[in-house]
């Protein structure tokens, strides 16, 4: 009796750590259909200085696309001598350095950052098209998609957006 007492109380045990230990699964907090449209949107606007790839740049002679490709006001832009250590590069969009910017900041904050960018960058760049490039950055980072549309007004820590 005090066995089964025992097998009984170890095997309740284990079930309430493990229900316990389950994470929760990532919010979605973006359409594919959303983030598919941000990757047409990204690779018209964002790739031009953050590269294709949106790797950005390390400010190598040998990046492709080459600095002088670019519009004569983003190579004033992005080798402006005034932004320090950071002329000639571009941040990039997505990866480790990306994640160790933002995975604390909240999409708000990103959705905040890629509209004026882009809108700064691009004129006429609206605030739908930003949100769609804020989500393809988040899906490239790991976040997936859901059925609710990323709005100006979704604060979700960026970090706990990666598929666990």
């Amino acid at each position: 009796m005090l066995k089964n007492s025992m097998l009984a109380a170890v095997a309740i045990t284990c079930s309430i750590v493990f229900v316990l230990s389950a994470e929760e699964p990532a919010p979605a907090v973006f359409t594919a259909a959303q983030a598919e449209a941000g990757r047409a949107a990204a690779m018209n606007t964002c790739a031009k200085c953050h590269t294709p790839s949106l790797e950005g740049r390390v400010g190598n002679p040998g990046e492709n696309p080459p600095l002088s490709s670019l519009s004569a006001e983003f190579q004033k832009f992005v080798s402006n001598p005034a932004r320090g250590q950071n002329a000639g590069k571009v941040p990039p969009l997505f990866g480790p350095v990306f994640m160790s910017h933002w995975e604390a900041k909240t999409t708000k904050e990103l959705s905040t950052s890629v509209c004026g960018t882009a809108g700064a960058f691009f004129p006429g760049t609206d605030e739908r098209t930003g949100l769609a490039i804020t989500a393809y950055i988040l899906q490239l980072n790991g976040a997936k998609p859901g059925s609710q549309e990323l709005s100006m007004s979704t604060a979700v820590e960026i970090r706990s957006l990666a598929a666990h």
